[in-house]
């Protein structure tokens, strides 16, 4: 692949938070900036890297609680995305 991404889906909140907390802690990730986007139709956030585009996270929440996380890192998925 072009870049690192998690293999299988993630399930259960402990191990998405030790996956996105290993990930933050990417030297090269220093200086990351996220903002509020629309991806896909729906909420997101995006992430960006000297003002370009390096993830976007869709998520669904249902009765109140964070459902579905979906990361995209492939840059070539990422272009058409903007900040709002």
């Amino acid at each position: 692949g072009k870049v690192t991404a998690a293999r299988r889906p993630l399930h259960g909140t402990d191990h998405v938070a030790r996956w996105m907390l290993g990930v933050l802690a990417k030297p090269e990730l220093q200086g990351m900036a996220w903002e509020s986007a629309s991806i896909n139709g729906e909420e997101g956030v995006l992430f960006t890297l000297g003002g370009q585009p390096v993830g976007a996270l869709s998520y669904d929440i249902a009765d109140g609680c964070l459902q579905n996380l979906r990361f995209q890192v492939n840059p070539d998925k990422l272009g058409g995305l903007q900040p709002r």
